[in-house]
């Protein structure tokens, strides 16, 4: 049996449901599946994943992992709240399905009002990197797969804790331009920026200079 055979118990806001690991992951977007396996995802006493969302609504998440498209009942009234559900699972395609086919057409004012977050994401960039900073799930919002946690999750965050906050995050692509354009369409707006230029010897041919640079720009979303 394969890794991804797996099959996995997950306990949702106190429902129960079992799945394959392999319909966890094989959508790169949920963030769930990104984090299945790390000594930091919460158990519950019986040893299954514990993810402290909405429960009942889980089943419309579960069965999008599974087909890839989204059935609702014709009677449904709780889109806005499984709306919500998919834009904390990272579901990009689900909140667009919502949003397309379920007459949920949010207007600006609702999005920022009430699904969209408020905050800042700070953006360094060196020679070598480009490094986020802020709350993590801001940053999945914003930049999605493209996103590293340098190797490691953070001591504080765990499957149901999304709003830990980390320096430790890395741009995968190394074009500033592209990060740039991402925190736009987000709504995203600069607020400041600074940096750093610096020249020193390099260690192994100290008749040349070796330059260093950083620099930072703070974008706020209101």
């Amino acid at each position: 049996m394969s890794n991804n055979d797996e099959v996995i118990e997950l306990n949702v806001g106190g429902m129960l449901y079992s799945t394959l690991k392999s319909t966890l992951v094989k959508n790169q977007e949920f963030i769930i599946g990104n984090l299945l396996g790390w000594s930091t995802s919460q158990r519950d006493k019986e040893g299954r994943y514990f993810i402290d969302r909405d429960g009942k609504l889980f089943r419309y998440v579960l069965n999008y992992l599974r087909y890839d498209e989204l059935e609702l009942p014709n009677d449904f009234q709780e889109k806005r709240s499984l709306r919500r559900e998919a834009e904390y699972y990272q579901l990009n395609g689900m909140v667009r399905f919502i949003d397309e086919h379920m007459g949920l057409q949010c207007n600006q004012s609702l999005q920022i009002g009430h699904h969209r977050m408020s905050g800042y994401i700070t953006v360094s960039c060196s020679l070598n990197a480009i490094l986020i900073s802020g709350r993590i799930d801001l940053c999945y919002e914003v930049f999605g797969d493209k996103l590293l946690l340098s190797g490691r999750i953070p001591a504080a965050m765990t499957v149901q804790n999304m709003s830990a906050y980390s320096s430790s995050m890395e741009f995968r692509n190394t074009i500033i331009e592209e990060c740039f354009e991402m925190l736009q369409r987000a709504g995203f707006r600069m607020a400041t920026s600074s940096g750093i230029s610096a020249s020193r010897h390099a260690p192994q041919m100290p008749s040349q200079f070796q330059h260093d640079s950083n620099h930072k720009f703070v974008f706020i979303r209101d």
